[in-house]
């Protein structure tokens, strides 16, 4: 078990508006599952604002400051090994800026090195992920989260990332989580992202009788069936797998080499 108080989980975009539809969720974890007790947008976070450049400051600042929590972050951490030269993850995250100035030239990199197939990780595989981590619909996101959220915490020693770093005593532990790959496992996938909530409130309501996270207040629960993009519910359930990662316990250790610098989706 991962020693957290507290869990946390973020919906992310590498979109120029991301502010807007970053989305985070956070609270604690009891008997009857995860409690949320805030969500809202990253344009919220002190300092921050709908464009890009604002917004991921923000964030970087806000889980750093979270060193009582383990928080799932919805985006890929990492690469298929082939397409890495580096020796470790920790290199792989340290060179990233430098071997990738854009995201477009991360993306043609990328597709050039693996021969125009879009290559998964083997955790994609043994998830479900839906997606290649620089597939035309993700790549920007895989960019943005890499560079501009997971190199300034992983660089400056400010977050533990599981299961590639041992956590750390008062340093927020991160796992990458994907929520389309929890509610696969939970035969919860329907759709949802739509104007209509009737897909969301079936999601919250089998996760809440699967006891994954306790009934929300009905100001809370509004915000989860209200946001058209099932941004705010994506962040919940970001903020689950966070908690069962924090009760896993092979969360703390990769399995082997290649999850080492791989690292591994947790759902």
């Amino acid at each position: 078990m991962i020693r957290r108080e507290r869990v946390a989980g973020v919906d992310f975009s590498g979109a120029r508006n991301a502010g807007k539809l970053i989305w985070i969720a956070s609270g604690f974890i009891a008997d009857d599952g995860f409690h949320l007790e805030e969500c809202f947008p990253a344009s919220d976070l002190p300092g921050s604002g709908a464009d890009k450049d604002r917004a991921l400051p923000a964030l970087v600042n806000f889980l750093a400051g979270e060193t009582d929590a383990i928080i799932g972050l919805d985006y890929p951490f990492s690469l298929p090994a082939r397409l890495i030269q580096e020796k470790s993850w920790e290199e792989f995250i340290a060179a990233f800026p430098t071997n990738y100035p854009s995201a477009d030239h991360f993306r043609n990199t990328c597709q050039k090195a693996a021969q125009g197939r879009e290559l998964k990780r083997r955790t994609d595989v043994e998830a479900r992920t839906p997606f290649s981590a620089y597939n035309l619909r993700l790549y920007r996101q895989t960019y943005e989260g890499i560079r501009n959220v997971l190199h300034p915490l992983v660089s400056n020693e400010l977050a533990r990332v599981i299961p590639v770093q041992t956590p750390h005593d008062g340093k927020p532990v991160l796992a990458e989580a994907c929520p389309a790959s929890l509610l696969k496992a939970e035969n919860l996938y329907v759709s949802y992202k739509s104007k209509e909530g009737d897909g969301r409130a079936k999601i919250l309501d089998g996760l809440i009788a699967r006891k994954l996270i306790a009934n929300p207040s009905p100001a809370l629960r509004a915000i989860l069936l209200e946001n058209k993009g099932g941004d705010a519910l994506d962040a919940a359930i970001a903020a689950i797998i966070a908690m069962r990662a924090r009760n896993d316990p092979t969360a703390s250790r990769p399995r082997d080499g290649l999850e080492k610098i791989e690292t591994r989706v947790f759902r």
